[in-house]
């Protein structure tokens, strides 16, 4: 998904999108959506850190900007409630842009005459926003009179708490221009979902969820406190009492005493009533499954209301709609689906209704309607997505067969074909013995489909059987063996997989080598030779064979001097070199920026100048010197012992020619491979690449900056590039060899 960022002015200027390298990357993303307010929540973190650098959009992000998406071929925008900011992320919670009238508060305000839903938005300034229309409008020629008292109420409370009123139901749409502003915002008016009206969203025949395919769970509450069988209704109405000048209005309430009506349900018997000359609605069936006491005469429990319809006919929709929701108890249902099946039917909204059943596990089974009450949605993490239901209706388990057939092909026909493979053996022979054969399933969903199968190996088609064998002396330890397996349901192709065979083959017996070391007071080692005593002795000696042993030939040893008198300060002295270092080390966290690395190569520039006119033979013992204390340097002070080996590395370029009848032993340093007691460092002189190896740690390093290390059996890379391919436990991800623009992910097998 990507998500446009928008300016304080409403103008698009940059986007998110976490399958794009370049652009700005999201997590932890979660879209609220609400059917009761019609508006939405939209919390997510951007991290700010791209290749260990500031992205530079992040410019575009703080709290004044906007954030938007096309869902569902709609837009949905949002402007920031809250916002927190670290040193790597930003972490936004938005509302969507409906919600702003929560900012706003609305005056009381009480109706003279019955007024339609757009007359009282307009004389309340519930289209306050700019270009604020009102679009589609079900009920636009329903009027009620009432009174709003409140003066702490939202607009936002007062626009829901009248599109109730009217019973109806609001949606909040949005147009932009091309540029991202917006354009006109849109109130769509529904009637409230009943019987007869969808409401917002639609009814989705075509989706039957069953438990446990479907649904994690279903769970039934039945309540029967709000309970009664019979109900007394009345309205208000204004009437005028008087005549001529003296006339006046006042409020008088009125009933249903004279409606006659009757509805009955599917079997035809009559469920709801209200006669002629009675004002109270009754329901006798749910008086006779629940009587008021055991042996009582009066089966009826009573409750009366008075309300603000002004019309019989609205009062009695008001009546008979509520006799149904109370007369039985009530039912409180929880179905939790799962994310695959949700991911499956993308296009859900909220209000849709669907079918849910239960036939194996609840007496005589269970189907219910639900209808979508909020919307949870997570773009990053789409495992991590639910719904909430509401509406919930009970219907007799009844679907004629045929009719369940249909559906539950439909969805059947949604579903995607998948190949899951087994082997017997592994997919890793040892020196080319053993067999290991290969079973495939096809399945779409959970359900196991009978398929003709066909067996590749090398563009060959090699059986057709149901199984293939791998002989394990086919296969060479240089050349692995790829095995395709096609599916076909009808002589069509429906699903393809491939699996990977490699041969391992045992190598000859290794020898262990030895380094042996000792130490002298001269060139050739024979002058104080010692294999155990260095102190006192400036030369130091090495060698290495396969034998456990240390000579006492000094001719077998390559000797180099390890220790010279201390020279002067130079130029750039100790002192000068730990302003320079904290100069340049401004960041907390030993992450070096662009702008770190160029005053670095800068500095350094300058220091090898002033180092080419000073430098002498003595400064062989400073780059030893360096050198160990590196090797000893631990992650805490890395940044100090990296710029001492830059420092070093610097003066090496001068030693081959001042040095004269010692540069064989310079030339050992200056061709970058240098031995220590305390480990090897290989480079090239001039160059700003090098490697360290120390006795618990393998560092590589660039521009002066330790850029990959392997230590404790773990390796770390900060950035890298991987060109062909990499692999992780059972999959190997590659380039696609026909499209280089697509990666590809196969599943390699393992013992």
């Amino acid at each position: 998904m990507q998500i446009a960022i928008h300016n304080s002015n409403g103008v698009k200027v940059a986007s998110m999108n976490n399958d794009i390298y370049d652009m700005l990357h999201y997590s932890n993303d979660i879209w609220h959506r609400y059917l009761s307010s019609g508006g939405s929540t939209f919390d997510f973190t951007v991290s700010k850190v791209t290749n260990g650098m500031l992205h530079p959009d992040v410019k575009y992000l703080n709290d004044s900007c906007y954030f938007s998406f096309v869902y569902q071929g709609k837009t949905f925008k949002f402007y920031v409630m809250t916002m927190t900011e670290d040193s790597l992320t930003m972490t936004f919670n938005c509302n969507s842009l409906n919600l702003e009238l929560n900012n706003e508060f609305a005056q009381p305000y009480t109706a003279t005459e019955a007024m339609t839903i757009e007359e009282y938005c307009q004389k309340m300034d519930l289209l306050s926003f700019a270009n604020a229309y009102i679009g589609l409008n079900e009920i636009s020629d329903r009027k009620r009179t009432l009174t709003f008292d409140s003066t702490e109420e939202t607009k936002l409370a007062r626009l829901l708490s009248l599109v109730s009123q009217f019973d109806a139901e609001i949606e909040f749409d949005l147009k932009t221009f091309s540029d991202g502003r917006t354009e006109k915002h849109i109130y769509n008016f529904y009637h409230a979902h009943d019987d007869s009206h969808n409401g917002v969203g639609r009814t989705r025949n075509d989706i039957l969820l069953r438990f446990p395919e479907n649904l994690n769970s279903i769970q039934v509450v039945s309540d029967r406190t709000q309970q009664y069988t019979m109900g007394v209704f009345k309205g208000t109405r204004t009437v005028k009492k008087g005549d001529g000048d003296s006339a006046t209005e006042e409020s008088e309430n009125f009933d249903l005493t004279n409606l006659e009506r009757s509805d009955k349900n599917n079997d035809g018997i009559e469920e709801f009533y209200t006669r002629k000359g009675n004002p109270a609605i009754y329901a006798p069936l749910a008086a006779k499954r629940y009587p008021t006491a055991e042996g009582s005469s009066d089966l009826w429990t009573k409750r009366e209301f008075v309300t603000e319809y002004s019309t019989e006919e609205d009062l009695a929709s008001y009546g008979f709609r509520q006799m149904k929701q109370f007369s039985y108890p009530q039912y409180t249902y929880t179905a939790i689906v799962n994310a695959l099946a949700i991911n499956s039917y993308s296009d859900l909204s909220l209000g849709d209704v669907i079918r849910l059943q239960d036939i194996r596990y609840f007496t005589d089974g269970l189907v219910l309607n639900a209808r979508i009450l909020e919307q949870i949605k997570s773009f990053s993490n789409p495992q991590s997505d639910s719904i909430i239901f509401s509406n919930y209706l009970r219907l007799s388990n009844g679907i004629d067969s045929t009719l369940a057939e249909e559906i539950q092909k439909l969805i059947d026909n949604r579903l995607p074909y998948t190949i899951d493979l087994s082997t017997n053996n592994g997919t890793t022979f040892k020196n080319g013995n053993g067999l290991s054969r290969i079973t495939p399933t096809l399945k779409r969903g959970n359900k196991v489909i009978s398929c003709d199968w066909r067996w590749i190996v090398g563009n060959e088609i090699k059986s057709v059987s149901p199984s293939y064998v791998v002989d394990g002396s086919t296969i060479t330890a240089e050349t692995p063996l790829t095995v395709t397996v096609d599916a076909y349901i009808d002589n069509k192709l429906v699903a393809t997989r491939e699996i990977t065979f490699t041969n391992m083959t045992d190598g000859s017996d290794g020898k262990s080598s030895y380094l042996h070391v000792a130490y002298a007071n001269s060139l050739d080692g024979k002058q104080d030779f010692s294999l155990t005593e260095s102190n006192g002795r400036s030369y130091r000696g090495e060698y290495s064979d396969f034998l456990p042993i240390s000579s006492d030939d000094p001719t077998k040893y390559t000797w180099a001097r390890f220790k010279g008198e201390k020279g002067d300060t130079g130029l750039l002295d100790d002192a000068k070199l730990k302003k320079l270092t904290d100069t340049i080390n401004t960041k907390a966290d030993n992450q070096l920026t662009q702008a770190q690395l160029d005053a670095l190569s800068e500095q350094a520039e300058l220091a090898k100048a002033e180092l080419n006119a000073k430098v002498s033979a003595d400064t062989l013992n400073q780059i030893v010197l360096a050198y160990n204390e590196y090797v000893r340097a631990n992650e805490n002070d890395k940044q100090e012992a990296e710029q001492s080996l830059i420092e070093w590395s610097q003066r090496v370029e001068v030693l081959g020619t001042q040095l004269g009848d010692v540069k064989s032993t310079v030339n050992y340093l200056d061709t970058y491979i240098s031995q220590s007691a305390k480990g090897i460092s290989i480079g090239k002189s001039g160059s700003n690449s090098s490697m360290l190896i120390s006795n618990d740690r393998i560092s590589m390093f660039s521009a002066g900056n330790e850029v990959m290390y392997i230590s404790q059996g773990i390796i770390h890379i900060e950035n890298g590039i991987f060109s062909k391919t990499i692999q992780i436990g059972r999959y190997r991800e590659e380039q696609y060899v026909i499209n280089p623009d697509m990666n590809v992910m196969r599943y390699v097998g393992g013992s």
